[in-house]
């Protein structure tokens, strides 16, 4: 009973109808109905009766969607539906392993017609969005208006790309249009895509924001996924390293880090970043009779960490670390060592 009641809840957060099919027990049926059954069928009920309670459920079906879960100005749906449609992509992901994606739509420069040509025509925008929204959209894909000039789009697509290609389709449509009052509107989109079946809706919400917001950054009128702006939006640090070891540490699987985005390059490159690390030779800082230690002293602001690279412990190396060398691994050993000291040194950026 517990696990009948939850059901029903669910259904009934979801606006869909509840038929119970049992026996001629009045009992049963009216446990039925205090459970929130919208009808209760048992054998005495004739089939050609069933088809009319039928359609008279879903008459109220659809009086319930166009004034409750629709928007009424745009004729999308509203954010009440939002939740249950998400929910019910999850579930279906999990069952069959249909993903999907989720956009934000956010008209440009929405404010600015609404200042030069009212807020009725700025109505009429948001309405004949909607329309072309749906028209370019495919059938299982679900519109709903977020807020505003802000749409969602719940759409089914196999993976990332093809999930950018559909929405740049329906940008592009939108862009060829012309809306009320001879006007021309340009969307921003903003896209998540891969989730599992714990992702929130919030979670997925705010990541399609997020590369909304980096879309009207570079420009407006694109589509923009969340990997893609978090990218963008990484800061770089330079993995400075000595020539002989280039190619062993570009080999390293290093871990990802939420605010900065790594490269590999040569120790003389000339780029320069807030942070950097240089990895490189005993023999080479020796060499340059460690002046390179002094020059990247003195430029403290930029060269964060030196990893020395030797092959025993002495002199040299207590020199360098006197010089400003962070830290150092035997070469016996830099394959792993190595890993091991840029993992820990990514981890512990803040």
């Amino acid at each position: 009973v517990e696990v009948f009641k939850k059901l029903m809840k669910q259904m009934e957060s979801a606006f869909v109808p509840i038929i119970i099919v049992g026996p001629s027990q009045s009992e049963v049926r009216q446990s039925s109905y205090e459970m929130g059954a919208d009808d209760y069928w048992d054998e005495t009920v004739r089939n050609e009766e069933r088809h009319v309670r039928l359609a008279r459920l879903l008459r109220k079906l659809r009086v319930v969607s166009s004034t409750i879960l629709v928007d009424e100005l745009t004729g999308a749906y509203n954010r009440k539906y939002l939740q249950n449609a998400f929910d019910r992509r999850t579930a279906r992901l999990e069952r069959e392993q249909r993903t999907f994606g989720l956009a934000i739509f956010d008209l440009d420069h929405f404010k600015r017609i609404n200042d030069l040509h009212g807020h009725p025509t700025g109505d009429l925008v948001l309405s004949e969005l909607a329309t072309v929204v749906q028209q370019a959209a495919r059938l299982d894909d679900e519109f709903i208006r977020f807020g505003g000039e802000e749409f969602i789009l719940l759409f089914s697509a196999e993976t990332l790309p093809q999930a950018i290609a559909n929405m740049n389709k329906i940008r592009e449509r939108i862009e060829r249009h012309v809306f009320a009052n001879g006007l021309k509107i340009t969307v921003s989109i903003g896209l998540s895509f891969s989730f599992d079946i714990h992702t929130t809706l919030a979670q997925a919400t705010a990541e399609a924001d997020e590369a909304l917001y980096q879309a009207k950054r570079n420009g407006r009128n694109q589509v923009l996924s969340y990997s893609t702006a978090i990218s963008i939006e990484k800061l770089s640090v330079s993995i400075r390293v000595e020539e002989r070891l280039l190619k062993q540490v570009r080999q390293l699987d290093l871990p990802d880090h939420p605010k900065y985005h790594f490269e590999v390059v040569p120790l003389d490159d000339r780029q320069t970043t807030q942070l950097q690390l240089a990895i490189l030779s005993l023999d080479q800082l020796a060499i340059e009779n460690f002046l390179r230690l002094e020059e990247w002293r003195k430029q403290r602001d930029s060269i964060i960490d030196v990893l020395v690279v030797t092959e025993q412990e002495d002199d040299r190396l207590a020199e360098a670390l006197s010089r400003g060398a962070t830290d150092y691994v035997m070469v016996t050993h830099v394959d792993q060592e190595v890993e091991e000291w840029i993992t820990e040194w990514i981890m512990q950026i803040p």
